[in-house]
């Protein structure tokens, strides 16, 4: 016994000395560049540690937070009684990373739990026991994330050679359940299932063969409620109550990102300013800004000079002159027409001009007369300045505007009731999310009878790029493989054609509109009836003129006789 005593020191020494040899050699295998490897030590012990390779020693969690750098191995000496409060206070301190590997060195056995690793997602767990013999666990075996297989296995000792096994994740997850929260906001999630997400949703579930059960939140309505109700969910994601959370706007400016597993951004959301849209233009005046008032100028005046010229040097008749212009620019035939051979040269020549004219007009008018010509839009931030537009958001983001420099009042509202005020309203501007309103709020809410929409997104005010993407509670165990394929998804054009689809469909339910409401009235040709009259004035004016010349030369004749 006196023996013993005397020699404890040394094999107290040995001991430690062979548990940092074991522990180098767990740390080389698995990082092939092991002397860049981030180690964080933690013991209540009072003895200093012998491992020599640099590390952050602690002993309370609660102490040190990392928020540049994450920790590739936890080195962890402590009881195995004391270990589920020693992970709960690493929990807390926001200093757990889920996918670094723990180095347990404590007092266990085979039969011992470690489920106060699973429960945070830790599955990369190396066990060391007062023997030395070196355990590990493969919790997700059975394809099952909330039942793991908690209890080590025994894969070798620190005095013998040994390798540390790597488990993959299962390619399937056939006994597992992902909760979901979903916000319904089209064209992203919806409540029959048709949405962007609940697309992306099925894929992911089709792949790894997982079930589902979803929880839905309405979309945007009152912003104080949206906040407080993001803010629930996402405590529940921290606690891992939830799985995954989708929808539009997750991600908050006072949001700690790092808190949770964002999946690669799949859409990109234009936020931007919307208006009324400004008042149709009048038919009439659309007819006449086919061409520039120069236009008209110069063909009047060509007729005009070349008809005095003609009558000057020719003796040609004004009004045959001019007869045969109109015949040519209403592109009626001329060749039955008795013209004298001094006068085909200058009017084979004006035929050419007018046939290009006659052309740009007849395409042009086919196009504004299918469709909208409205006065001048707003479409920049000085417009929204200069026209000095009442500002209001229902989006909270008081904050950007106030860094990006807005000098004028923002005014806060419900989302939709700010969507009618800009829509409905005048001199009113309002935050608006472009794909969002575009495919879903516009054709279901502001289109008049006829189809048209009654708001106007300003396409050059964007007021910045939020990414779309799912959130998952940290460390999720099929976070990984769930990225891997969304971002296959996105490099082989999924994405793409799913929003062109849904923007087909939009585009498609607007055109039955259309083509079911579309009737000409009279208040869109009324001008074609107006220049008739006009016509008919003139004529009779005409008629009215040749009625006295004709009765003057008579008069004359008499006199003569």
């Amino acid at each position: 016994m006196l023996l013993k005593l005397l020699l404890l020191p040394f094999i107290l020494h040995f001991s430690y000395s062979n548990l940092d040899q074991c522990i180098d050699t767990i740390i080389n295998q698995l990082y092939e560049d092991s002397n860049d490897t981030a180690i964080l030590y933690y013991t209540n012990k009072s003895t200093k540690s012998l491992i020599k390779r640099p590390k952050v020693e602690v002993n309370d969690f609660r102490k040190i937070i990392f928020t540049q750098k994450s920790v590739d191995v936890y080195i962890i000496e402590e009881n195995i009684s004391n270990m589920e409060e020693t992970m709960r206070h690493c929990w807390q301190s926001r200093s757990l990373f889920e996918r670094s590997w723990y180095i347990l060195i404590s007092n266990f056995s085979s039969n011992n739990n470690f489920s106060f690793f699973t429960k945070y997602y830790i599955s990369n767990v190396v066990g060391i026991n007062d023997h030395l013999d070196i355990f590990t666990i493969n919790p997700y075996k059975y394809e099952n994330v909330r039942q793991p297989e908690n209890y080590p296995f025994k894969i070798g000792n620190c005095n013998a050679p040994f390798r540390i096994p790597v488990y993959e994740s299962p390619k399937k997850w056939r006994n597992t359940t992902v909760r979901e929260y979903f916000r319904f906001i089209s064209p992203y999630a919806t409540s029959d299932h048709n949405g962007l997400e609940d697309k992306l949703f099925d894929v992911l579930k089709q792949k790894l063969e997982f079930q589902n059960t979803r929880r839905t939140l309405v979309g945007i309505r009152n912003m104080q409620v949206d906040v407080l109700n993001e803010h629930r969910v996402k405590i529940k994601l921290r606690k891992n109550e939830l799985d995954v959370y989708g929808g539009f706007f997750n991600i908050r400016l006072h949001d700690d990102v790092t808190a949770y597993d964002l999946t690669p951004t799949y859409i990109m959301e234009k936020i931007l300013w919307a208006t009324s849209a400004s008042r149709k233009t009048p038919t009439w005046l659309r007819v006449y800004r086919i061409f520039h008032g120069n236009v008209y100028v110069s063909l009047i005046g060509t007729i005009f000079v070349s008809s005095i010229i003609l009558k000057l040097l020719l003796d040609v008749d004004i009004l045959d002159w001019i007869e045969l212009y109109l015949m040519a620019f209403m592109e009626q035939p001329i060749l039955g027409k008795a013209v004298r051979e001094h006068l085909r040269l200058p009017l084979i020549a004006y035929l050419w001009a007018i046939m290009i004219i006659s052309s740009l007009f007849k395409n042009s008018l086919i196009i504004i007369t299918a469709s909208t010509i409205r006065e001048q839009q707003v479409n920049t931030i000085d417009d929204i300045l200069n026209f000095n537009l009442k500002l209001i958001s229902g989006m909270n983001l008081s904050v950007i505007f106030e860094s990006v420099g807005y000098q004028r009042p923002i005014q806060g509202c419900e989302y939709s009731q700010c969507m009618k005020e800009a829509a409905f309203g005048r001199d009113i501007a309002t935050t608006v999310a472009e794909k969002m309103s575009k495919l879903y709020q516009i054709p279901l809410n502001f289109k008049n009878e006829n189809g048209e929409s009654v708001i106007h997104l300003c396409k050059d005010t964007v007021i910045f790029i939020k990414p779309i993407h799912m959130i998952f509670s940290k460390g999720y165990p099929l976070y990984n493989q769930i990225c891997d394929i969304i971002l296959r998804m996105i490099e082989n054009g999924w994405m793409n054609r799913i929003m062109d689809q849904l923007e087909t469909a939009s585009k498609m339910k607007s055109f039955k509109i259309n083509t079911d409401n579309k009737n000409i009235s009279l208040n869109s040709l009324y001008f074609v009836f107006v220049l008739w009259g006009c016509g008919l004035a003139v004529a009779c004016l005409v008629f009215i003129a040749s009625l006295c010349d004709c009765h003057q030369s008579v008069g004359a004749r008499r006199d003569l006789s």
